[in-house]
């Protein structure tokens, strides 16, 4: 999947399911190992066990800029 549409399906999945103010995260990707961890901008830390999107193989990092989500790695 190109990185743009998984990364606007990731903001999407964030907003329907409340998780507003993300400020950065880290998806993990590898072998049985898939899952997200974020932050909000309060530093609370949450964690998802199932990756709800379709994303590469390998750790990903992303962050929020100027109110979307960007891929920092």
């Amino acid at each position: 999947m190109l990185e743009g549409s998984w990364v606007k399906n990731l903001e999407k999945f964030f907003e329907l399911n409340g998780y507003n103010g993300v400020s950065h995260g880290v998806i993990y990707n590898e072998g049985d190992m898939k899952e997200i961890t974020f932050w909000d901008y309060n530093g609370k830390e949450r964690n998802i066990k199932d990756i709800p999107i379709d994303v590469s193989d390998g750790i990903i990092c992303f962050k929020e800029e100027n109110g979307s989500l960007i891929i920092c790695n």
